[in-house]
């Protein structure tokens, strides 16, 4: 298996020169340091060492630390960085790494950057969903490492705060999100635990569950069980918490929770249901039924919500959701597609069939578009325009983008229509697996 690589783009103002564009073409390129190490397994960019520049860092999970094989770290490497070179992951400033000792955690599946201790300096959120927590086999642990001049090297028994899952199999922090979903003004923590069995007069095996955690509070939290709003699957096997996004998404100030439950029974079977819950006072713990909207698969549709990505595509100020659904038959056998739902009113219960866009790939049987998914200003705009790639697109992965604009997003997006397409070149690397954004 390949070390894994990372490959930076810088945006171009008011042009889409990006396209036509291939891996060999990025202006920076980050690469693992030895084979099956999965470099890149997440990517995200925030300031966490304070200088106000952002920091670009690399998850890699499948990392062996000196006698636990799939240990993981995390790689960050100090903003500005410069084109024009190849960084070995050897290069970073500051690497985190999993549990001394202990094999298998995979720290580094989830990872995101969040304020939550409100200091002003982004901190940083790592999952190891295969952490055992005492007597709990892959319960998975989210570890917290405060932002600051002070971030240095250390592996996660160091972190500043650890949360681990309640028991075995919910792998918890293998999904990671962050926004004041409350309106107190301090940043919240969401965490996707989709293995978790929901109990009740029957067991509802694998139905999932999402964690809300309340700002500095939720630091004190040593178990997710005591997190003070929990959020259940709804049926045995819907793995709801699969994917996790937290945005405005209905405009009033407040940001939103969507999560997907992408094995739900919908549509058809394992169509999945992507659910969304309006942020503020009345965000309380119950079952996913609770949601206030629900955009639900359909025949053909495949599991919806396997990625969930938000931005502001039409300008109107108001967050506009990405459903990525990659084994969607959409212009061939499960090439894949992307739904686009626009934010605020328009935000209601519906099937994935009254999507105001849906974003397509190339139509190659398999090339699973819509994998990932993101929402960046290429152009410089103002306007979110939307990202999707196709991994297994003949074999080396392909990048598209689309746009974004008052008029521009509607009906059905072809890839013949995209502004900007970069395509891998290398067999089997998955070109595009990951997407993320940042300055």
């Amino acid at each position: 298996a390949a070390a894994g690589a990372v490959f930076v783009y810088f945006g171009r103002a008011q042009s889409f020169q990006l396209d036509g564009l291939d891996a060999d073409d990025a202006d920076l390129k980050l690469i693992g340091q030895k084979p099956g190490d999965a470099f890149g397994t997440c990517v995200c960019v925030g300031d966490v060492d304070g200088d106000e520049v952002a920091e670009l860092i690399v998850s890699a999970h499948k990392v062996d630390a000196v006698g636990a094989p799939d240990a993981g770290a995390v790689y960050v490497f100090r903003g500005p960085i410069a084109g024009g070179a190849n960084l070995p992951a050897q290069a970073a400033h500051v690497k985190l790494t999993g549990s001394a000792l202990v094999a298998g955690d995979e720290f580094g599946t989830g990872l995101e950057v969040g304020d939550l201790d409100g200091d002003g300096v982004g901190d940083l959120l790592v999952g190891a969903p295969k952490h055992d927590a005492p007597g709990q086999l892959d319960a998975g642990c989210t570890y917290f490492f405060r932002g600051g001049a002070s971030l240095a090297s250390r592996n996660a028994d160091q972190a500043d705060h650890a949360i681990d899952g309640v028991v075995a199999g919910d792998r918890l922090g293998a999904r990671i999100a962050c926004g004041d979903v409350d309106g107190d003004g301090t940043i919240d923590l969401v965490l996707g635990a989709s293995g978790v069995d929901v109990q009740g007069p029957v067991m509802r095996h694998d139905a999932g569950r999402v964690y809300v955690l309340r700002g500095a509070a939720g630091m004190v939290a040593t178990n997710a069980g005591q997190a003070p709003i929990v959020i259940d699957g709804v049926g045995a096997g819907d793995r709801f918490g699969e994917a996790v996004c937290v945005a405005d998404l209905d405009g009033d100030g407040v940001a939103d929770i969507a999560a997907s439950a992408p094995f739900e029974d919908s549509g058809e079977t394992d169509s999945g249901t992507v659910y969304v819950f309006r942020g503020g006072a009345g965000l309380a713990s119950g079952d996913a039924n609770l949601a206030q909207v629900r955009l639900v698969g359909i025949a053909n549709s495949g599991p919806i919500g396997m990625a969930l990505r938000a931005g502001d595509f039409d300008g109107d100020a108001i967050a506009d959701l990405l459903v990525g659904a990659p084994e969607a038959t959409g212009l061939a056998t499960r090439d894949g597609v992307v739904f686009v739902f626009r934010g605020g009113a328009a935000l209601v219960t519906a099937s994935v069939a009254q999507a105001h866009a849906v974003l397509h790939g190339e139509g190659e049987l398999l090339e699973g578009f819509g994998s990932a998914i993101s929402a960046l200003d290429l152009d410089g705009d103002g306007f979110a325009d939307l990202a999707g790639a196709s991994p297994r697109w003949s074999g080396v992965g392909r990048i598209q983008a689309w746009r974004g604009g008052v008029a521009a997003i509607g009906g059905p997006m072809y890839a013949i229509d995209a502004d900007v397409t970069v395509n891998g070149t290398v067999l089997g690397a998955r070109f595009g697996e990951v997407l993320a954004r940042g300055q």
